[in-house]
């Protein structure tokens, strides 16, 4: 599980930033990285193939039977706000990383790094709006 977005900041403004107000551009960062992280967990969440058997009405056919799959799908934020993750919470569903990885004859379904894949996009212009608020208040 090791996926990561990668983005790219004008760091000669964001410096000056964070000189001018720490707090507010720690505060701005942890706000978009939050979003980011969450928006990626919440996609994950909703497109898994670890699904209701076919019976089952299809208002839930995506959602496993208990919903703890869905719910140890976690988001956090390192204590700076520059870094942050989507996860999976095996204390809540200790089956998760095996479907996620496959097992026996379950193949892999990395619902994470998929996720991961196809939110980069999201990722990226959450971060960089965070960014660009705190160069903005920063009055730079």
């Amino acid at each position: 599980m090791g996926n990561t977005v990668s983005v790219t900041v004008d760091t000669s403004k964001l410096v000056a930033a964070f000189a001018k107000f720490p707090g507010e551009v720690r505060r701005s960062l942890r706000k978009a990285m939050g979003e980011a992280v969450e928006d990626v967990a919440g996609h994950a969440r909703k497109n898994h193939r670890f699904n209701h058997p076919p019976h089952m009405t299809s208002y839930r056919k995506r959602y496993t039977p208990s919903g703890n799959l869905e719910r140890s799908i976690r988001s956090e934020v390192g204590a700076e706000g520059f870094s942050g993750r989507a996860y999976l919470d095996p204390g809540i569903a200790e089956y998760g990383p095996r479907i996620h990885e496959g097992f026996g004859t379950w193949a892999p379904d990395p619902f994470l790094e998929n996720a991961g894949t196809v939110r980069a996009d999201r990722v990226r212009e959450r971060i960089q709006a965070g960014v660009d608020a705190a160069i903005r208040r920063a009055g730079l």
